[in-house]
């Protein structure tokens, strides 16, 4: 995995990650900017953002399904961000247990998309809020992207056919590999892997099983355990580095989301 923090230079902000076969790019400066025309093997999923005058309201304008080989440009600048998606073959076979051909089948510009507006705020979301996006988080999004557009009839698809439920014995699996923490931290291709799953169809099993995400409960064992090493008087960075959150402002915001209380309170009382 290779990956950048974001930079904020007076020229812009640009970001770029790559975990098991998804690569991630954002890119958002003062003055126009751009990638000439160029190709490449991955398909491409382009979501240009944006901004109003009020920094909060951020729109999504149309979205580029680009097919490998075929040749575009990329631009952004002023108000419009723009955040890139790379699929590859092996991110198409382990995600979606499909070959790359199905979205060269699907490639199409389509209009604005609330549901792909969704997954290009949440990334951008994390990465203005703290430089970088959580490994696991962005192999869920690029997960649940891919299924959307290139499985079918979309949302309206996926809510007619639901999900079946896993067993004990892989839910309890799922379960023990999303509570390891620290350098061990297991990534979805992992725990998919270890089951037999796609990405797609453990992402969608383990939330019809457990009612939450796999990234939801992943978060939610974080939390649990930064919790138990506060309890035993570690300091909050310290608990931050260990959990693998990427900073403790990471951990504050979700520690306060799921407990209601700060993790600095939480120690002090």
């Amino acid at each position: 995995m290779a990956n950048a923090t974001l930079g904020a230079k007076a020229q812009g902000r640009h970001f770029h990650r790559h975990v098991n076969g998804l690569s991630l790019y954002y890119h958002a400066s003062l003055k126009r900017e751009g990638l000439v025309r160029h190709a490449h093997e991955s398909v491409q999923i382009s979501i240009p953002l944006r901004q109003s005058r009020r920094p909060d309201l951020v729109a999504c304008d149309q979205v580029d399904v680009i097919p490998g080989y075929e040749e575009h440009a990329t631009s952004w600048g002023g108000a419009r961000e723009v955040v890139i998606l790379h699929f590859d073959h092996s991110f198409f076979r382990n995600a979606i247990e499909a070959p790359a051909a199905i979205a060269e089948r699907h490639a199409k510009t389509a209009q604005p998309d609330p549901f792909v507006a969704n997954v290009g705020l949440s990334i951008r979301r994390e990465l203005l809020g703290h430089d970088t996006i959580d490994d696991f988080h962005l192999s869920s999004l690029g997960t649940l992207l891919a299924g959307y557009l290139f499985l079918g009839g979309g949302a309206r698809d996926i809510g007619r056919r639901p999900a079946a439920r896993m067993t004990y014995e892989q839910s309890r699996r799922a379960i023990e590999m999303m509570q390891v923490t620290g350098e061990q931290c297991m990534s979805l291709l992992d725990i998919s892997s270890e089951l037999g799953l796609s990405q797609w169809h453990f992402s969608r099993q383990f939330r019809r099983t457990t009612g939450l995400s796999p990234y939801q409960f992943f978060l939610r064992s974080r939390v649990e355990r930064a919790r138990s090493l506060l309890l035993k008087g570690h300091a909050i960075s310290e608990v931050a580095a260990i959990t693998g959150f990427t900073d403790q402002s990471h951990m504050h915001r979700h520690f306060r989301r799921i407990l209601g209380v700060t993790p600095g309170s939480f120690r002090d009382r």
